[in-house]
């Protein structure tokens, strides 16, 4: 996480139809993130793909 002075702040991102974590972002005093975990990308899937 962004260990600055004042970086307290973090921010969670949530798909607004599943509810699900998608990121979490450590802000900067200024109020811009200063980088992000990523957790989950929208249309990511746990479904194994086919094989050919």
């Amino acid at each position: 996480m962004y260990s600055g002075p004042g970086s307290q702040h973090e921010r969670i991102v949530i798909d607004r139809d599943s509810g699900e974590l998608l990121a979490i972002q450590a802000m900067r005093p200024d109020g811009r993130p200063a980088h992000a975990f990523l957790i989950r990308k929208v249309g990511w899937t746990d479904e194994t793909p086919p094989t050919r």
